[in-house]
Order: structure tokens, then C-alpha cells, then sequence
């Protein structure tokens, strides 16, 4: 069955998005039913504070995934990305050095 237009994805369940541009990212607007917060207050008993983490995993994911994809496109070259942070300056350095090498 054709997809209808609010829903990236099939009666079966199949995706019908090609791509990410053709996938709508849901917001509030599509949500069929008001939106309402509560909140629970549960302490951490394992901290001074009581403080918990929260979103620390994603957080870290970004900077790793970017280095294998800087490191994929200079190996190549012959450059092993080895340390982080990963900015200009330290390409440029990377390129430099191989290249004085």
C-alpha cells in the first residue's frame, strides 16, 4: 500500500523514505495528542548532591565518529589520526609533517 503523507513509513512498517532530506522529523505538530511534562523527583543516594547523568553517551559519540571519518579520508595519504581534539590546526600539522617527511 502507498504511504500516506504524514507517515515515513508503510502499513507494513517498512521504511519509505529514500533518504534523510524525504524523512520528516517529527515534531510536536505531528504528535496526535497534547503534549504535557511531569516531573519526578528521585535523588541519587550516591551522590553528594543527589545529581544524575543524563545524555553524557551521545554527548561522547560525536567526537569518535568524527575522527574515524577524518581518519578514513587521510589514510590514503598515509596519516593515522592517534589523539584528540581533532581541529585545523592539528590537520594542518598532520599534513605538514607528511608532507616534510
Amino acid at each position: 500500500m502507498p504511504p500516506t503523507s504524514s507517515s515515513p513509513h508503510a502499513d507494513s512498517g517498512q521504511p519509505t523514505a529514500a533518504t534523510f532530506l524525504d524523512y520528516l522529523c517529527p515534531t510536536s505538530a505531528e504528535a496526535g495528542f497534547d503534549l504535557r511534562t511531569d516531573h519526578v523527583v528521585t535523588p541519587s543516594p550516591l551522590t553528594p548532591l543527589g545529581a544524575k547523568g543524563c545524555g553524557e553517551g551521545s554527548s561522547k559519540s560525536f567526537p569518535v565518529a568524527y575522527a574515524n571519518a577524518v581518519a578514513d579520508a587521510l589514510a590514503p595519504r598515509g596519516i593515522d589520526i592517534t589523539r584528540l581534539p581533532l581541529h585545523g590546526e592539528v590537520l594542518h600539522q598532520l599534513l605538514t609533517e607528511k608532507e616534510n617527511s
